[in-house]
Parts: structure tokens; C-alpha cells; sequence
């Protein structure tokens, strides 16, 4: 039986997902824990969780799970392979994600850079979704400033977020009647950034006044409660 280091096995299976043509983010921070990859395309996005069969024990394997049931709660959605199954047969073993990452509109960036090529034609339409408003400045077309949907942040989802002064960091929060959680992203409803957020939409960009000063926040993405 093969024998690796858990970085270079996730090294192995990220290379895989990035021969296919698809968008890769290692060590993605959620909460101050990291997921191993993170697949994005489209308006969805996949964990995948590398386990190594050395460096996963039974309690670590149980913590990593308790993780993942939360995160799922918080709208996550999970692809676990072992590095025993991914040495035996490399197709095999990620035939399952090919199949998950289809199903939810996660396609390799080639394809879909493409299609949407071939649909627009046009440079100041390129995008990622969160620059709707700043392409309405740059066009004058009103159609681009309209809301980017109707869906509204309730209690109960999990908003995805940058702030416009860091807009590479990518953060989620989860609004909540509960105690706020830092290390799990659960804000309590009456938290400035909760107030912020509830209301409004994707594409909007609202100030969340802190007591450090006041923060803008760009939302990309609501995730409605699935219960």
C-alpha cells in the first residue's frame, strides 16, 4: 500500500481537478478552520476533504466530521476521499465527485469562459456576479443596477461577503437567534453585522458600524435555511 504525506496527497487531487479545467482553492479558511480544496463554478461551490489514512486517527476523523456537519448546516456541501481508495484507482475513487460536481453546475472554467464568450461578446460584461453595480457605472445601463434577484437575507441564512476594503477575502455568517460563534461564523441577529445584512440583497453593499469603526460589506451569495 502506498504510503504519502497528507499535503501531497491533497496536492495530487487538486492536480486532478485542475487538468479537468477546474477552479481550485486550497485551504479555503471558513471560521479560523480550513477546508483541504474548495471547487467553485458558477453560483455554486464543492469541499473536498483529502483524508489521509496515517494522518487521520479516529479522533481526529470524529473532529473533522463534527466540523463538517456544522459547516453543512451553514449551507456546505462535502466530497470525502480516502488516500487508500485514491491510490488504488484514481478514477474510481473520483468518479462520485465528477458526478456531484456536474450535478451542481460546477463546470471546468474552459467550457463555461467559452459559452459565455460566445453570449455576450462583450469585455465590460465579464464578471465575477459581485461586480453588478460597479458595471452599471461603467455602462449607464439601469437594467445592471437593479438587485441581482429578489431573495432578501432572513434569519436562518448564511451570507456570503467581502468587505470593499479587503475584497479578496471571501467570509460567510450564518444569522442567528444564538449566542454568536466566531469559530463557526453564527452571528446573533442583533449583531451590527447581522442588522446590516438582514434585508438585503445580493449585489448590495450595506455598512455594518462596529465599534472599531464602520465596515462595508459587499453580499455575493444567500444561502436560504434548508430547514
Amino acid at each position: 500500500m502506498q504510503v504519502c504525506r497528507k499535503d501531497t496527497f491533497e496536492v495530487e487531487v487538486a492536480l486532478e481537478l485542475v487538468r479537468k479545467g477546474f477552479r481550485v482553492i486550497p485551504q479555503f479558511d471558513v471560521a479560523g478552520r480550513r477546508i483541504d480544496l474548495v471547487v467553485e463554478g458558477g453560483h455554486a461551490r464543492l469541499a473536498v476533504e483529502c483524508d489521509g489514512d496515517e494522518w487521520h486517527g479516529a479522533d481526529r476523523y470524529e473532529e473533522d466530521m463534527q466540523r463538517q456537519r456544522i459547516l453543512e448546516r451553514c449551507g456546505w456541501e462535502f466530497f470525502r476521499v480516502r488516500a487508500s481508495q485514491f491510490y488504488s484507482g484514481k478514477q474510481t475513487a473520483l468518479n462520485r465527485l465528477w458526478n456531484m460536481l456536474n450535478e451542481r453546475g460546477i463546470h471546468p472554467q474552459l467550457s463555461k469562459e467559452f459559452t459565455e464568450d460566445k453570449k455576450t461578446q462583450m469585455s465590460d460584461q465579464q464578471r465575477p456576479v459581485s461586480s453588478g453595480n460597479v458595471a452599471a457605472q461603467k455602462t449607464g445601463t439601469a437594467e445592471l443596477n437593479k438587485p441581482m434577484g429578489d431573495t432578501k437575507v432572513e434569519v436562518g441564512d448564511t451570507v456570503v461577503y467581502v468587505s470593499i476594503e479587503s475584497p479578496q477575502n471571501e467570509k460567510q455568517a450564518l444569522i442567528t437567534r444564538e449566542r454568536s460563534n466566531p469559530e463557526w461564523g453564527t452571528v446573533n441577529i442583533d449583531a451590527p453585522i447581522a442588522q446590516a445584512f438582514l434585508g438585503a440583497r445580493v449585489g448590495d453593499t450595506v455598512e455594518a458600524k462596529l465599534p472599531m469603526g464602520s465596515m462595508h460589506l459587499l453580499i455575493k451569495k444567500i444561502r436560504k435555511s434548508s430547514v
